[in-house]
């Protein structure tokens, strides 16, 4: 036979048994919470890390494309004709405000004797040919209708 005693020492260890299951689901519910907390957080400071290293990573490939960046003056394709020159002609046409026709008849001139020979100086004489055939229709006047 059960005593009194006895049945409420169970009642005593039952209801002991289901607040510590109370205090577990609770305590697990706060870490659950907590977790997720947590979570949101080291989301957000990933995204601002990544934001920070993506604008220091443009600005380093910045950095490192202006500190590696060749001058056109310093790659020539097709030879070294220009690099010889204590002023390369195309520096020396910007300079003074040359036009087309003219920069290329001096490209020509300055070249003949490393590159294209009697070639490049006929190339030149063409160019020239050209500027002083302009030249005299603009002192003469237009020639046919549509050139007014």
């Amino acid at each position: 036979m059960v005593s009194d005693a006895q049945r409420e020492l169970w009642t005593i260890e039952r209801l002991r048994a289901e607040a510590d299951q109370l205090e577990f689901e609770m305590m697990r519910d706060i870490a659950d919470d907590w977790e997720a907390s947590l979570k949101a957080v080291q989301e957000s400071a990933d995204a601002k890390i990544a934001v920070i290293l993506d604008q220091h990573r443009r600005q380093d490939m910045s950095t490192l494309r202006r500190r590696t960046a060749m001058a056109a003056n310093d790659v020539q394709h097709g030879g070294d004709h220009y690099k010889t020159k204590a002023i390369q002609p195309w520096d020396f046409i910007v300079s003074n405000n040359i036009g087309f026709l003219e920069g290329n008849a001096i490209k020509y001139l300055c070249r003949w004797r490393d590159k294209g020979g009697i070639q490049d100086l006929e190339k030149a004489r063409h160019y020239i040919d050209k500027l002083i055939e302009v030249e005299r229709a603009k002192a003469e006047g237009p020639i046919w209708p549509w050139s007014k």
